[in-house]
């Protein structure tokens, strides 16, 4: 298995998601609404700095959305590393669907299953490559990307994953393959096993 588009990324990266807001408990779909974090997400944020503190991160990149900006803020109380915001790691944009249940929509992949006015798989995709780019250029080591589910999703279909979710808040430590026919090895952090 060969991943081109993925290719140029050659260190190894932490994700987190952002922590809980009010319309992840209650199944609301957010794109791009600039939702902020619940209580419970303040804590889950303030919780992930034990797994994070330790790692070899150099920088932290977030999505200036507010629910990734804050459990960035919360998280760098603890790393205390440089902090770049960006709009290109923005959540997919669902249109008329934001503000809705999730049970509206069965698939967030094929653009005939999206709402009027949601981003189109490929630009997304674009977008997040982009960005994916942008900060492996950028940094020197290990960065740590502060960003959204549906990023998360991307991401990992394009690794050759096909159902991974990312919990909200859970940090995962992402490491390139070393030969052209192995898989992105993906280990989730957060969790006691």
């Amino acid at each position: 298995m060969e991943f081109d588009h993925l290719s140029h990324i050659t260190i190894p990266f932490y994700f987190i998601r952002h922590g809980e807001t009010a319309w992840n408990r209650q199944g609301i779909i957010m794109g791009q609404q600039d939702i902020p974090l619940n209580e419970c997400g303040v804590k889950q944020a303030y919780e992930a700095q034990s797994f994070l503190k330790n790692m070899a991160i150099d920088a932290m990149y977030t999505s200036s959305l507010k629910r990734a900006h804050q459990t960035a803020l919360i998280l760098n109380e603890a790393l205390d590393r440089p902090l770049h915001k960006t709009d290109q790691l923005w959540e997919r944009g669902w249109g008329e669907g934001e503000g809705k249940p999730h049970s509206h929509f069965m698939s967030g992949l094929k653009d005939s299953d999206i709402p009027q006015g949601a981003e189109p798989w490929k630009i997304f995709e674009n977008r997040m490559l982009s960005a994916l780019h942008h900060i492996m250029t950028e940094s020197k080591k290990s960065p740590l990307i502060i960003a959204h589910g549906g990023f998360f999703m991307a991401m990992t279909r394009l690794m050759g994953y096909s159902h991974l979710h990312a919990e909200n808040c859970v940090p995962y430590l992402f490491r390139p393959p070393e030969r052209k026919d192995q898989l992105w090895f993906i280990c989730e952090l957060g969790k006691e096993n």
